[in-house]
């Protein structure tokens, strides 16, 4: 048999082992995550002033209230953004992060930026879960992202 033959007659026997190969099920780890949208607020622990009022974060129309005592870090917006949910905001265009700070009538402090939500699939994009998330730190009175 000639050197072509003998390819020929390898790649036959090696094509069901390949093709069984492509058909085995796709292993997935089982890491998790959560779309959200995190504000930093460790800015505020040196301006008591802002100390008893109530940060109203919003992404779009998310929002999520948490009292400011001067030790907290962080507030959380959770955006609730799965594959098997409708999306609340857009994940594929610029999405507008509010931090405003109120005590009683009085607003203290609005800031607003608009910001880009980052993809994340720490599974790979084929075993989920996708998920959706913006950082941002309170500098002074505006909101910055974090990249």
């Amino acid at each position: 048999m000639s050197a072509s033959g003998w390819t020929r007659v390898v790649t036959w026997a090696l094509l069901p082992l390949t093709v069984a190969a492509c058909a085995a099920p796709m292993s997935c780890s089982l890491v998790g995550c959560s779309s959200g949208a995190t504000v930093d607020l460790t800015s505020l622990k040196t301006r008591p002033a802002l100390w008893g009022s109530t940060a109203h974060v919003c992404v779009q129309a998310v929002c999520r209230d948490q009292q400011v005592t001067g030790r907290e870090d962080v507030i959380s917006v959770d955006l609730g953004l799965n594959s098997t949910t409708p999306a609340s905001v857009p994940t594929d265009a610029p999405v507008t992060v509010t931090l405003t700070l109120v005590k009683g009538a009085a607003e203290l402090l609005r800031a607003s930026v608009t910001t880009t939500l980052t993809r994340t699939a720490p599974n790979g994009e084929a075993c989920g879960p996708i998920c959706y998330s913006a950082e941002l730190r309170l500098t002074g009175s505006t909101l910055v992202p974090v990249a």
